[in-house]
């Protein structure tokens, strides 16, 4: 709680001793190494957040947060290829978790892989069915592969879906 506190008064040196601190005496605690990579982030460490985050994985392999902030760190270090794998490790334990597959749909879209992002937007689609977010990215994707026609359609869906959404 301290690491978080100093962190959102922007004391990132605070912060990061106070969570060092924390996880000298717990080393494998999910919240502590997650707050360690949030406070990483901030300061804009991504490989030093990634070291956290891969930590979230070896230790809590069950834990689907781990895969989805360590694919995310990859992307933001430009390593496309390695974050779709760490996504994909996470995708086949937990193939349904929306998270997971927006982060998959946004890894292949910065590698501008339209047709790949718009399978993990279908899935998304799929698997959560009244949620907005995977029609709106399945017609952002089909317009990106300039397919317009499926993508007005594929807004209308959405809109049935999700009447009240005003994204």
């Amino acid at each position: 709680r301290a690491a978080q506190r100093m962190a959102r008064l922007r004391r990132f040196k605070k912060a990061q001793k106070a969570i060092t601190n924390g996880l000298e005496a717990f080393p494998r605690n999910a919240h502590l190494l997650s707050v360690a990579s949030d406070i990483s982030r901030a300061t804009g460490s991504y490989k030093r957040s990634l070291g956290f985050t891969n930590q979230l994985i070896c230790h809590h392999p069950s834990n689907w947060v781990g895969y989805a902030r360590a694919a995310q760190d990859l992307a933001s270090l430009k390593r496309f290829n390695k974050a779709s794998q760490t996504v994909g490790r996470g995708l086949r334990k937990f193939p349904n978790q929306a998270l997971l597959l927006s982060i998959a749909s946004d890894i292949c879209r910065s590698a501008g892989n339209y047709s790949e992002s718009l399978s993990h937007s279908n899935q998304l689609i799929q698997h959560h069915p009244d949620s907005w977010e995977g029609y709106a990215r399945a017609a952002q994707d089909l317009a990106s592969l300039r397919r317009l026609k499926k993508a007005k359609r594929m807004v209308n869906r959405g809109l049935k879906a999700a009447p009240h959404q005003a994204q």
